[in-house]
């Protein structure tokens, strides 16, 4: 979906729901837990964050706040959707300006 102005809560809130009951749109749902399905291109990115429980601990809190998704031109929502399987949130992204 696209728009010139970012979408109000409600839209977020109907998308999510419309797309929460929906199936996966490709047939190789699970195969990226074992290897990279034929015909995809696989984007493998490493970044040393450091040694030992509290870089490991730093980063799976990062993971839990989504910060993978970098502030301020993208954002998720809900914002407190926890990072568990079957869980659907919304990444919105300002693309101009």
């Amino acid at each position: 979906m696209w728009s010139f102005a970012p979408p109000s809560p409600e839209t977020v809130r109907l998308f999510l729901e419309e797309q929460g009951g929906m199936p996966f749109s490709y047939p190789e749902v699970g195969h990226s837990l074992d290897r990279s399905p034929a015909g995809y291109n696989l984007d493998h990115n490493r970044v040393r964050l450091g040694e030992g429980e509290a870089a490991f601990a730093a980063g799976c809190a990062a993971l839990r706040r989504w910060t993978m998704f970098p502030a301020p031109w993208t954002q998720i929502g809900p914002s407190d959707t926890p990072l568990e399987t079957g869980r659907v949130v919304a990444m919105t992204a300002q693309v101009y300006g």
